[in-house]
């Protein structure tokens, strides 16, 4: 009710439709039609869910966003004539918290003649989160026509709830901390907004290592352990809306060492061997975080067959790398995935020399890390290692030839020293003997 006013004039209107919407479309007012009844004149609008709960847009990876993700709720109307007929209206507070996928627009108002109805079904998403529980409230009123009748209203209610994941590492190529895409052992902390409603948040998983548990400034902490057969399944519920956070859990594929040196050893000239490269240690891919793990060259003691001159009796060195020659030292994967700083090294390597190759496979594993402070233990294995790649995907490889120039190679870095005592570090000399 209300009035119709141009340049200073007026009439009454009661009842009227202009067709028009805040979207800037045309929106045709629903139609009656027949009702199935006899039913009592009266009117009715019955959200399906009680909350839609929603997550803002996020960068999953580098080139990789993913747009505002909802649930959806129904916003069922409908009004009966009855006998008589009458006058319904259907309008919406908070409407700007929602995003409407499709239906009519609110208000809707309009008579409704003597055994006819209207029905329709309008589908939101949600769009901002609600200031307090239930504050957007769809009235209905009807009035139906006969003598002295008295208006009937009722509220339907309903709560928009935004959920956040944050993760507490940041991945070096992914500054996003809302990503979905998490390194094993990553922990991420679950929000919702408003705080004042009350949720429930729940993790599933076979493996028992993938936890939820309280956390300082947060509703609840997750930390997934472990790449399950059926990966863990993230669920938050509020009413009797239930919402699951689509995310990817990531193993480490891939150790990279960006550059490496000479670590400062050399024996006089004349003499073989005695020196060693030192290279930073990364693990791949970049744009997740791996702090939540451990990892560790794990003892090899299967033998590849040396070539040559590591086939004879003139080498006495390991074989393999073994846990004498330096494997089964756990570290923790730092800032930035940086592991740890390797050194590969070769001792002195008796004459005769002759040419010859030997191959050191070198496995590398993970495993969650239970503590911030303790590595795992040297040589300490279990069932949830996990190994990257095969056995023989990353190798340390010893060459020599009948000089003496002795040759090492790992993680794609070479370094090579001849009996002059000339140590060159990827093709570049960066040490020139002058010993005596």
């Amino acid at each position: 009710m209300g009035y119709y006013g141009y340049e200073n004039y007026r009439l009454p209107a009661y009842g009227g439709w202009c067709g028009c919407s805040s979207y800037g479309e045309h929106d045709e007012r629903p139609c009656e039609e027949d009702d199935e009844g006899p039913y009592d004149a009266g009117a009715s609008a019955v959200f399906s869910k009680s909350a839609v709960i929603f997550e803002d847009a996020y960068t999953n990876s580098p080139g990789n966003s993913v747009g505002r993700q909802s649930t959806q709720t129904e916003l069922h109307c409908v009004a009966h004539g009855g006998p008589n007929g009458g006058h319904v209206r259907f309008e919406i507070l908070g409407e700007d918290k929602l995003e409407r996928v499709s239906g009519h627009v609110l208000p809707v108002e309009q008579d409704i003649s003597p055994g006819k109805k209207l029905d329709f079904t309008i589908v939101y998403k949600g769009q901002l989160p609600s200031t307090s529980a239930e504050d957007i409230i769809v009235t209905t009123t009807f009035t139906e026509n006969v003598p002295d009748a008295t208006q009937e209203q009722d509220d339907e209610k309903l709560t928009s709830v935004k959920v956040e994941l944050e993760t507490e590492y940041e991945a070096p190529e992914n500054t996003c901390s809302h990503r979905h895409e998490y390194g094993v052992g990553e922990r991420i902390k679950c929000r919702h907004h408003p705080t004042s409603v009350s949720v429930v948040w729940r993790v599933a998983s076979y493996v028992a290592e993938n936890v939820m548990s309280d956390a300082s400034g947060c509703d609840k902490e997750i930390t997934f352990a472990h790449l399950a057969v059926n990966k863990p399944r993230v669920e938050v519920e509020c009413g009797n809306a239930e919402y699951s956070p689509q995310f990817v859990l990531i193993e480490p594929t891939d150790v990279v060492a960006y550059s490496a040196s000479w670590n400062g050893t050399c024996l006089p000239r004349g003499r073989a061997g005695g020196f060693g490269m030192k290279m930073n240690l990364y693990v791949y891919p970049m744009y997740v975080s791996f702090q939540g793990i451990d990892m560790v060259e794990v003892p090899c003691n299967d033998v590849v067959p040396p070539i040559g001159y590591y086939a004879s009796t003139n080498f006495d060195g390991y074989l393999s790398h073994c846990s004498d020659a330096g494997a089964g030292w756990w570290h923790h994967v730092k800032a930035g995935n940086y592991w740890t700083e390797d050194e590969a090294g070769s001792g002195e390597r008796h004459a005769p020399w002759s040419n010859g190759v030997l191959v050191w496979n070198i496995p590398i594993a993970w495993n969650y890390r239970f503590d911030d402070v303790l590595s795992w233990p040297r040589n300490h294995y279990s069932s949830t290692c996990k190994k990257i790649g095969s056995d023989s995907s990353f190798q340390q490889i010893y060459g020599i030839d009948g000089t003496g120039s002795v040759t090492i190679e790992k993680f794609d870095h070479v370094s090579e020293r001849n009996t002059n005592d000339v140590v060159i570090v990827d093709y570049s000399i960066v040490h020139e003997g002058n010993h005596q």
